[in-house]
């Protein structure tokens, strides 16, 4: 079983090889498996129950960002879609760095999938008005139309995902006899690399 790279001790900012971390972190070779239309159609359905995101940027200074986004569409073969404001944050890393990497996780289900892409910046007031929600409005008042709001697009390019073949009591059970003994716990997991 592999696992996910472990994070350094460290806050990212001050870590020398923040910048490295990030191109490394979800290093899957150019042969990785095409995800099935079955296989993406999964992973959508997965984010429409986890819709939020750990957005993981690099910006022109070399520091890496994580902040939480709330997907708002996923469309094949492979295209996410954000709404972020049109200045400062994310729009300014992704224009200076277009890679990004994105983290769902459901504890519930045991499942978690990691995903990298290439991302850009799109003013498009017809798209945002087809994704728009009463939430969105929260953050941008004047409604689809407002001149703060863009979209984040994200074209995937590769992704992981590691999904318990357990029940969750079992699973707890397993970690708990770890705990009393000291010792690490077996996990049953599925491990997906796959491309798109």
């Amino acid at each position: 079983m592999t696992h996910p790279p472990a994070l350094p001790n460290e806050p990212l900012r001050s870590h020398p090889q923040a910048r490295a971390d990030l191109v490394t972190t979800l290093e899957v070779s150019n042969d990785a498996p095409r995800a099935t239309d079955e296989a993406r159609e999964q992973l959508f359905e997965r984010l429409k129950k986890t819709p939020v995101a750990m957005v993981i940027t690099t910006g022109g200074d070399g520091v890496a960002r994580l902040r939480p986004l709330t997907t708002q569409q996923a469309e094949e073969p492979g295209v996410l879609w954000f709404f972020i404001p049109v200045e400062g944050g994310v729009a300014d890393d992704v224009r200076a760095r277009p890679e990004v990497i994105l983290s769902y996780a459901e504890p519930g289900d045991n499942a978690y999938v990691a995903l990298q892409g290439q991302a850009s910046v799109v003013i498009d007031p017809q798209r945002a008005e087809e994704l728009w929600s009463p939430l969105a409005g929260a953050w941008f008042t004047e409604g689809p139309t407002d001149p703060r709001l863009a979209l984040l697009r994200v074209d995937l390019e590769r992704g992981e995902a590691w999904e318990s073949t357990e029940g969750k009591v079992l699973e707890f059970l397993r970690m708990a006899k770890a705990a009393v003994t000291r010792t690490p716990p077996s996990h049953e997991h599925d491990h997906f690399v796959f491309s798109f």
